[in-house]
């Protein structure tokens, strides 16, 4: 996986002194005054296909203790400005089972 430039990003994380060629800087989210930084990451195809079939994704922290931290796959930011919504976590399966029914009626119909 590899960190990747997002718009809401406000500022970097830059590599340690000395190792430049060894680590990436990477684009963050920070908040004045939050104790959150967010950042992006895009998987490889052989990552998402290791992914697909396993579930599992390796999370390495450099230190002597595990912050906390979350993981998550959906956009972590409110759309409000625009007057956009979050869409709601049952839209997809709802729309699915929606075609799935007018299709099914429309089968029915004309056979």
């Amino acid at each position: 996986m590899r960190g990747v430039k997002f718009p809401e990003a406000t500022t970097q994380l830059l590599p340690p002194e000395g190792e430049e060629e060894n680590v990436y800087a990477l684009h963050v989210w920070k908040q004045p005054g939050l104790d959150v930084v967010i950042s992006k990451w895009k998987m490889t195809w052989r990552e998402r296909l290791h992914c697909l079939f396993y579930g599992t994704v390796w999370l390495h922290v450099t230190g002597e203790t595990h912050p906390p931290l979350t993981i998550e796959t959906e956009y972590p930011f409110q759309r409000d400005t625009d007057g956009l919504r979050r869409v709601m976590k049952w839209a997809l399966p709802l729309g699915i089972l929606f075609w799935s029914v007018i299709g099914i009626i429309a089968y029915q119909l004309w056979r």
